[in-house]
C-alpha cells in the first residue's frame, strides 16, 4: 500500500493490493525467522568454518549477491548488516544486493511487482525472458562494482 496526498493508506491504483501485502509479509518473515530460529547463526558459523568471514568486504559482496537471490535484496541486507562492523558495511551489501537483485525475478520485490503488473496487462514475463536480460546485466554490473570497490580499497 502507498500513501498519496489526501488519500492516506490507499493504493495508487485505488484499492489495497492483497498480493503485494502478502509479498511484503513474506519478506519480513524471511528476514526475522532465520535470525530468531538460530538458522542465521548456524549459517554464519558454517561460512566461518569454511574460511569465509561474512563481515569482510571481500566476502560480504558475493555473499550479499547470492543471498539477495535467495531471500530478495532488502532482506539480504538486513540479514548481513549485523555481520559487518567496518565503515563500508552498509554500502557493500547494499550495492551487491541491489545489483544482484536483477539476476532472478525473486531477487527483488520490484521485479515481482513488475511481472505481476505486466501480467495484469496481458504481458507475460517468464523466468527465461527475465533471465535473458537479467543475467548478463547482473553479471556485468556486479563485475564493474567489484572492480570499482577493489580500486577504491587499493
Amino acid at each position: 500500500m502507498y500513501a498519496r496526498p489526501g488519500k492516506r493508506w490507499q493504493a495508487a491504483a485505488g484499492k489495497p493490493d492483497a498480493g503485494l501485502a502478502a509479498v511484503v509479509d513474506t519478506v519480513v518473515l524471511a528476514v526475522f525467522a532465520p535470525a530468531d530460529s538460530g538458522l542465521l547463526r548456524q549459517a554464519t558459523d558454517g561460512l566461518r568454518a569454511a574460511g569465509i568471514e561474512p563481515g569482510d568486504p571481500v566476502w560480504l559482496f558475493p555473499v550479499a549477491a547470492v543471498l539477495s537471490n535467495l531471500v530478495s535484496n532488502v532482506p539480504a541486507v538486513m540479514l548481513l548488516l549485523p555481520q559487518a562492523g567496518h565503515p563500508p558495511a552498509g554500502p557493500v551489501p547494499a550495492l551487491a544486493s541491489t545489483l544482484a537483485g536483477n539476476f532472478l525475478i525473486v531477487g527483488s520485490i520490484a521485479n515481482i511487482i513488475v511481472v505481476e503488473r505486466a501480467a495484469a496487462l496481458g504481458v507475460r514475463i517468464g523466468w527465461r525472458e527475465h533471465a535473458r536480460v537479467g543475467v548478463p546485466v547482473t553479471l556485468l554490473t556486479l563485475a564493474i562494482a567489484a572492480a570499482w570497490l577493489w580500486l577504491r580499497s587499493s
